[in-house]
């Protein structure tokens, strides 16, 4: 009952990237069988992470912030979210080593396939419009991007472990399987994330391979560095376009996201300890909007995470929310030194690409609501949560050794 589990939770992981649906359909299947496996051994089988109760202290607060709602009955289906939470909880308890690995490659292969779907619909498609970009396999441009930065970054940290330190042009020894193969892979992601013409996921990618980069070694910074200059100073007019508009005040989409801000600052000003509710957001704007220049549809959402959370939420459901991030980044610092002492390859590659992914995913949400994707939270999850998976078995054998 262990492999179905295990294999259900990979094909629920996996493919977040084609389908939420059908992620779904194996997740439940998961759930089946755990449900299954506890009541035959008459024994819980679960286990969680060490930042998991930070997690459940946001999901008080969301509940608490349900029970205040404006509207209580549209609050609770924000509830359907913590079904990831349990389900990384599952990943935890029955995820191994040999299970990040498989995932984690086939990740990256589906991730490559959704790349060069992209990659046709820009150019045989002509889907290059702000309002009519290139999905991949997904069903909206803003997911895709969101998917291919956080598989980008966790790429890239497993690339540079294929590569020595030091590269001698005279002796290339190269230990690993096909690693020019995979860093064409990468290639291919970051030319498909360029495609969508999403700044917040540039934001975010840059950022997260700086930080994957001077893990390994800092003079890696100014190559990307300058490798990220001389593409900004070669790309097409449409894209310079596309950067320099990030930083014009009359731009309507930075109009919008001031007016966003403002609208978040007002709920949070009316509602400072429990918020309006989760997904009341976009129902009782209207009353808390500072212009009428800008269509409703803008509303949605906040396209900020910190201040959707405290708008829905609160200020207590926004510090439980900055809790899980605080805890997960100390806990990849420590896991940082511990692979270093130990030497132990794997858990140095998943947590350097969590460290990246916490920081390209908490950057890009400073304008894009992005913990509210389905698609990508699932995603997120994983991948910051297998440095733990990994850590686990190393903390037993210094327990051994002890």
């Amino acid at each position: 009952m262990d492999k179905v589990i295990r294999w259900s939770l990979f094909l629920a992981i996996t493919s977040t990237l084609v389908s939420v649906f059908l992620s779904g359909v194996f997740l439940g299947c998961a759930t089946l069988a755990w449900a299954w496996q506890c009541f035959s051994r008459r024994r819980l089988s679960f286990d969680w992470p060490r930042y998991f109760p930070f997690v459940l202290a946001f999901v008080v607060a969301a509940l608490v912030a349900i029970v205040f709602s404006e509207n209580a009955g549209e609050s609770v289906r924000y509830t359907k979210k913590f079904v990831h939470f349990f389900a990384i909880a599952l990943v935890f308890t029955y995820f191994d080593r040999q299970s990040v690995t498989r995932t984690s490659k086939a990740v990256f292969l589906i991730a490559g396939c959704s790349a060069a779907v992209a990659v046709f619909q820009y150019f045989v498609l002509h889907k290059v419009e702000l309002l009519d970009r290139a999905t991949g396999l997904m069903s909206h441009w803003m997911t895709l991007s969101g998917q291919l930065m956080i598989v980008s970054v966790v790429l890239a940290a497993y690339v540079i472990s294929l590569f020595p330190s030091r590269i001698s042009l005279r002796r290339l020894n190269i230990p690993g399987g096909a690693p020019w193969l995979w860093l064409a892979l990468l290639a291919l992601l970051l030319f498909a994330l360029l495609l969508t013409m999403t700044r917040s996921a540039w934001v975010g990618a840059i950022l997260g391979l700086i930080l994957v980069a001077s893990v390994r070694n800092y003079r890696l910074v100014l190559v990307a560095v300058v490798l990220v200059a001389l593409i900004w100073l070669t790309l097409p007019g449409r894209f310079n376009d596309r950067i320099k508009s990030s930083f014009d005040p009359a731009d309507t989409t930075n109009r919008v996201r001031v007016e966003l801000l403002r609208t978040g600052v007002n709920f949070i000003r009316s509602h400072p300890y429990v918020g309006v509710g989760p997904r009341m957001v976009s129902r009782m704007f209207p009353d808390y909007r500072v212009t009428r220049e800008f269509p409703d549809w803008a509303y949605q959402h906040l396209h900020n995470n910190a201040v959707q959370i405290a708008a829905e939420m609160g200020l207590l459901g926004l510090a439980a929310w900055l809790g899980i991030w605080l805890k997960l980044a100390w806990d990849l610092v420590s896991f940082l030194r511990m692979a270093r002492e130990k030497g132990d390859r794997l858990l140095l590659v998943s947590t350097v690409g969590g460290l990246g992914t916490l920081l390209a995913f908490l950057a890009a949400g400073l304008f894009e609501y992005n913990f509210g994707d389905s698609e990508l939270l699932f995603l997120f999850l994983f991948v910051v949560t297998a440095p733990y998976i990994c850590a686990r078995s190393t903390e037993v054998e210094r327990k051994e050794m002890g």
